[in-house]
């Protein structure tokens, strides 16, 4: 199916799944931000990159979740 997009969620669990139109989720993600802290342990300085990000549900007449038995 052309335009078909799946995307994995590691959270969920194998025997289950969604699909439905694109329409139906929204998603807001902030920009990339970092931080830095000082580690004397290390005698160095610690990076860390990162991102927030937050998913709704718009239509949920657009989405059906699928359970799969044994």
């Amino acid at each position: 199916m052309r335009g078909l997009r799946i995307v994995v969620d590691p959270q969920m669990t194998p025997a289950n799944g969604i699909i439905g139109n694109t329409v139906a989720f929204t998603t807001f993600v902030g920009g990339f931000q970092t931080m830095s802290i000082d580690n004397p342990t290390k005698l160095g300085r610690d990076f860390a990159i990162f991102e927030f990000a937050a998913f709704a549900q718009r239509r949920p007449d657009a989405a059906i979740k699928l359970t799969m038995g044994p």
